[in-house]
């Protein structure tokens, strides 16, 4: 039997062919989602993960310093805890053997996490790079056994082929897909729950 590949390889949004219309689709709905939720200026940036032009993106976005960490995000990992005031963290947790660890990473530098994570509750993994598929209820588990409270959910539907409709059908489209568990990114921002 063949093991999972666990790279988390960050999307390049502008040269990844096969994926492009729908993470430039993604892009925007989280950009726009976090243009309503965070302050205007935000403060220094950690993006966990490998360097990627999604979160590069997203930071120039928020016109804001970032560093990257690319360290094996299955350990325990060192790095400096200060001068962070804010964690970017879009589609890795799934890519992960023990999320419960590395969320306890996290709240060590205690600032807001934004994270991201694909459900694709019909579709099997057969060998692909994510270790987990969190439902709301278990994501909501692991975050709370881990110190950090919810302070904003969305689903994002990030379909393509969605956008050949009409834009009053698309809203009922999206929704309909929502309810019946169509693939969808869900983005958080978690705060650390005070003791």
């Amino acid at each position: 039997m063949e093991t999972i590949d666990l790279k988390c390889v960050g999307f390049d949004i502008l040269n990844e062919i096969e994926y492009k219309q729908d993470t430039i689709i993604r892009f925007e709905q989280t950009r726009k989602a976090l243009k309503e939720q965070l302050p205007a200026k935000i403060g220094r940036v950690l993006c966990v993960g490998n360097e990627n032009g999604f979160d590069k993106r997203m930071c120039d976005c928020f016109n804001v310093e970032y560093i990257h960490t690319s360290q094996d995000l299955n350990y325990q990992w060192n790095i400096a805890v200060g001068g962070i005031d804010y964690i970017f963290c879009f589609e890795v947790i799934e890519h992960l053997m023990n999320p419960l660890l590395f969320l306890e990473q996290l709240r060590k530098f205690n600032c807001p996490v934004v994270i991201s994570h694909p459900y694709q509750p019909f579709t099997p993994l057969k060998g692909g790079a994510h270790f987990h598929e969190m439902s709301e209820i278990a994501f909501y588990t692991l975050v709370t056994e881990a110190g950090f409270k919810i302070e904003y959910h969305t689903s994002l539907i990030n379909r393509s082929s969605l956008f050949k409709f009409p834009k009053t059908f698309k809203k009922l489209l999206a929704r309909f897909f929502l309810a019946f568990g169509y693939p969808r990114i869900e983005l958080y921002i978690l705060k650390v729950q005070d003791d």
